[in-house]
C-alpha cells in the first residue's frame, strides 16, 4: 500500500475508476498528514478502513489497480498467501483438532452420515480420503434402501427383486442397489424418459396390457396385438390375435393367460404361452352371458368380474367359464371395476356418476358414494386406503375406502390437472399414472396429490395406460403404443 500511494499524485488518479481515485486521494491525504499518522503502522490501518468503506465492486477495482503494481516475486508470493488463505478459511475444525472423523469412534460417524440425503451424502466422499471411506460403509445405503416413505419401488415384492439382482454369495451391493433406485426415482420426478413408439393397428388403441417386456394391446380394429419389448428396433410386433368381431374394450393379462372383453357382448380368454421353438397362443373359451358392450373386466386366481353396458357385473368361473354370480345395483353402464379376489372385494364405477363397492361373497353391495363426479365415472382403483377415480367431468378424486368420505380432488384449475376426459388411471404403493383425452400422461405422488411429472408424445387422446417402475405402456385414439422408458436415463 504505501509503494502505492507514494508514487501517487493528483494528476496520477485522474485517469483511475472513480473508486480507485476517490480512495487514493484519501489515502495519500492520510500519508501527507504526517503529523496525524506515525509509521507504517497506522499508515496501513487507515488504508485498510479506507478500503473497508467501499463497496465489493470498488474495493475490486482498488485492488486489481494496486496489483498491477506488483512484480512478479510479489505476485507470486501473493498467490501462495492467498492459497493458505483459502485452506484456513475452508478447513473443518474441532475443538481445534482438525477433521473430526479422525477422532470420533466409527458408530458416532455413521449416526452423523445417516442424516444426510443421497447426494450430500456423495459429495462427501470427495471431501478426503477418509470421508470416501467412511461414506461408502454399506449400512448407510441400505438405510437409504430401507426408508419407508422415500425412493420407493412400485412394491414390496419389486423392492426384494431389485435387491437380489445385487445380490452376490450372500453379500447385497448396497451402494449399486441404491443408485439404480435413486436413478430410477429422480427420473420419475422430472420425466426424463426415452420414448418408444409401437406402429401397427389400422384403429385407435383402447386398452393395453404390460407384464415385463411383453405389451399386449387391443383395438377398435377389433384386433389384439402381441409386442415384444426385448427385440430392438423393426420387428417389434410378435402376434395379432383375431377372435372378436367388434371393438376390443379391455384386458387383463396374468402370466400366461389372456382375458380379453369386447363390443360384441363376449369375453375371451386367450393361453400366451410361448417358446422358441413353438407357440400355443390362440382362444380356448369364449364367455357369453352380458347383454351389451363388455367395458371392463379383471382376473383373479379363480373367478372373474366383469363390467358391461348392461349396468351389470359378472363373476365368472375361469376353470369352467360358467357365470357365477351377477352383481346388481348401477342404473347405468358400468365403465371400470376393479377386483381383490383374496379380500372377497370389489369396486365399481358407472355412467350413474356412483362409485360401489361390493362383498363378492354375499354379492350384497356393501357401500355407494353418489354423485362421487359431475359426469360418468370412467375409471377407477383402490388400496387398502383409499378409492381412486377419474371422470368425465376432467377431476381425479380420492375417497376414503371405509366412509366413502371425500379426501382430495385432483383437477385442472387447481392442481395441474387434465384438461380433457380422464380415461384411465393405474397406482402403486406411492405413484399415480393417468391418461387423457388432452393427450397427455401424468404422474402424481400418490399421498399429497402433487403432479411430478406431464408426459407429452401422443397426437390424440391417450386411452389407457400400464405402467411399473422401468417404464410406462400407453396406448391412443391415433394408433400407437408408446412405451416411455425411465430405466435407460
Amino acid at each position: 500500500f504505501k509503494v502505492r500511494v507514494m508514487v501517487a499524485s493528483e494528476g496520477d488518479v485522474n485517469g483511475l475508476p472513480s473508486s480507485s481515485e476517490s480512495f487514493l486521494k484519501v489515502a495519500i491525504a492520510s500519508t501527507n498528514g504526517g503529523s496525524q499518522l506515525n509509521g507504517f503502522s497506522d499508515r496501513a490501518k487507515a488504508v485498510r478502513n479506507n478500503l473497508r468503506d467501499l463497496s465489493e465492486e470498488d474495493r475490486l477495482a482498488v485492488m486489481e489497480d494496486l496489483l498491477r503494481d506488483c512484480n512478479i516475486d510479489s505476485l507470486e508470493k501473493l498467490a501462495m498467501l492467498i492459497s493458505k488463505i483459502r485452506v484456513s478459511r475452508s478447513e473443518i475444525t474441532f475443538d481445534g483438532l482438525g477433521d473430526p472423523f479422525t477422532v470420533l469412534p466409527h458408530p458416532i460417524i455413521l449416526k452423523v452420515l445417516s442424516f444426510l440425503d443421497p447426494v450430500s451424502l456423495c459429495r462427501s466422499m470427495r471431501v478426503s480420503r477418509l470421508w470416501l471411506r467412511v461414506s461408502s460403509d454399506s449400512t448407510l445405503w441400505k438405510g437409504l434402501c430401507n426408508r419407508s416413505r422415500d425412493y420407493r419401488m412400485c412394491s414390496i415384492a419389486a423392492e426384494k427383486a431389485q435387491i437380489a439382482k445385487f445380490t452376490q454369495d450372500g453379500t447385497v451391493r448396497w451402494q449399486e442397489a441404491f443408485g439404480e433406485r435413486y436413478r430410477l426415482w429422480s427420473n420419475w420426478h422430472s420425466g426424463r424418459c426415452t420414448v418408444r413408439t409401437l406402429s401397427g393397428h389400422r384403429e385407435g388403441v383402447v386398452c393395453v396390457q404390460f407384464d415385463g417386456d411383453r405389451v399386449v394391446s387391443g383395438s377398435t380394429d377389433t384386433t389384439i396385438r402381441c409386442w415384444d419389448l426385448k427385440q430392438e428396433g423393426t420387428g417389434l410386433l410378435e402376434h395379432t390375435l383375431h377372435g372378436h368381431s367388434d371393438t376390443v374394450r379391455c384386458l387383463h393379462l396374468v402370466g400366461n393367460r389372456l382375458a380379453s372383453g369386447s363390443n360384441d357382448f363376449t369375453i375371451k380368454i386367450w393361453n400366451m404361452e410361448r417358446s422358441d421353438g413353438w407357440s400355443s397362443i390362440g382362444c380356448k373359451r369364449t364367455m357369453i352371458g352380458h347383454t351389451n358392450y363388455v367395458r371392463c373386466l379383471e382376473m383373479g386366481d379363480e373367478l372373474m368380474i366383469s363390467g358391461s353396458y348392461d349396468s351389470s357385473l359378472k363373476l365368472w368361473s375361469l376353470e369352467t367359464g360358467e357365470c357365477v354370480t351377477t352383481l346388481v345395483g348401477h342404473t347405468d353402464s358400468v365403465l371400470c371395476e376393479q377386483y381383490r379376489e383374496g379380500e372377497k372385494m370389489a369396486v365399481s364405477g358407472s355412467s350413474d356418476k356412483c362409485i360401489k363397492t361390493w362383498d363378492t361373497r354375499t354379492t350384497l353391495n356393501a357401500m355407494t358414494i353418489h354423485h362421487a363426479h359431475d359426469s360418468a365415472v370412467t375409471c377407477i382403483r383402490m388400496d387398502d386406503h383409499r378409492i381412486l377415480s377419474g371422470s368425465l367431468d376432467r377431476m381425479i378424486k380420492m375417497w376414503d375406502i371405509r366412509t366413502g368420505k371425500l379426501l382430495k380432488t385432483i383437477d385442472w384449475r387447481m392442481a395441474e390437472g387434465h384438461t380433457g376426459v380422464v380415461r384411465c388411471l393405474q397406482a402403486d404403493s406411492w405413484r399415480i399414472v393417468s391418461s387423457a383425452d388432452d393427450r397427455t400422461v401424468k404422474v402424481w405422488n400418490l399421498e399429497s396429490g402433487e403432479r411430478l411429472c406431464t408426459l407429452r408424445d401422443h397426437t390424440d387422446g391417450v386411452t389407457c395406460v400400464q405402467f411399473n417402475d422401468q417404464r410406462i405402456v400407453s396406448g391412443s385414439f391415433d394408433r400407437t403404443v408408446k412405451v416411455w422408458d425411465f430405466s435407460l436415463c
